[in-house]
Formats: C-alpha cells, sequence, structure tokens
C-alpha cells in the first residue's frame, strides 16, 4: 500500500560544535503562492569560545530546492557536502559536537535525527551539509537561507 505522506525536504535543527554558543535564533518562513515551497531564513547569533579555524554548525538539508546559503557575519561562505575522508570512523573531527556520531554501521558514522517524542530518522555523516570558518572568540551573526519543498499529510 502506497504511503498516503508525501515527503518534502528534510530539515533539522544545526548540529551544534561545544564551542559555540547559540544566543539568538530568527526563522522566518515565507510560503510561495503555489503551495508547493517555502523560503526559510534563518538567522543565528552565536558566541564562539575559540579562536581560529573550526566548523561551528552542521546542517541536515536534504531535498531542498536551489541553493542552501550561508553568511557569517554578512559574508558568504561556501557551504560544502561532508567529504569522505572526515566521515570515515578513524577521524574525530566532530568529537566535540552536541550530538553523538558514534554508531558506525558499514563504516560509516550515523546519527539519529528526532522530529519529535517517539519518532526519529538515522542519517550518516553524507546527509548533512557543513563549512569551515576562521571565528574570532565573541558574537557573530550566522545567516542561513533555502528554499524547501512542501510535506503532505494526506492520511486524515
Amino acid at each position: 500500500m502506497a504511503s498516503p505522506i508525501v515527503e518534502g525536504s528534510k530539515n533539522a535543527s544545526a548540529f551544534l560544535s561545544k564551542n559555540v554558543t547559540i544566543l539568538h535564533e530568527n526563522i522566518v518562513v515565507h510560503v510561495r503562492k503555489d503551495f508547493k515551497t517555502a523560503k526559510y531564513t534563518i538567522e543565528y547569533t552565536i558566541k564562539s569560545d575559540v579562536v581560529g579555524g573550526q566548523i561551528p554548525l552542521l546542517f541536515l538539508a536534504k531535498d531542498y530546492k536551489d541553493d542552501f546559503k550561508v553568511w557569517i557575519d554578512n559574508k558568504p561562505v561556501t557551504i560544502q557536502d561532508i567529504p569522505n575522508y572526515i566521515i570515515t570512523p578513524e577521524i574525530s573531527q566532530f568529537d566535540n559536537f552536541n550530538n553523538s556520531f558514534d554508531e558506525v554501521i558499514d563504516g560509516k558514522k550515523k546519527i539519529n535525527i528526532s522530529w519529535d517524542k517517539y519518532s526519529f530518522d538515522q542519517f550518516t555523516l553524507d546527509d548533512l551539509k557543513y563549512f569551515e570558518t576562521n571565528l574570532s572568540k565573541g558574537k557573530h551573526k550566522i545567516k542561513v537561507e533555502y528554499l524547501a519543498n512542501v510535506w503532505i499529510d494526506k492520511s486524515g
């Protein structure tokens, strides 16, 4: 039997480095006239506790439409797929994140993403997007924009 639910973009909260604190988050959703997509603009005010090159945030960004864009302090940064050399279990580049990437299945690190109290999906690190940047110690603004596809629940 076919599923009565048509899934759209899968988007989750950002995974945060332990060296970074989110001080404020503002989410604006603009539903398009055709009700098939919505533009998300998320602005984070963060505080970095360390100086230098780091990966402050990771994003689950699957099946979004067009571009997934990020700016730090109003300067665009390049969003990348996590490369295979970082995904391998021997590398510990994501050990300082607030989520555990310890479960390894078929040689790939996995993470559980909870959608509510009773449901979650399991993703590999290559389902996530990341960026690397040099941050000074202190406050910074991170802005994220993407166009998401709609979810339709026909089960009711």
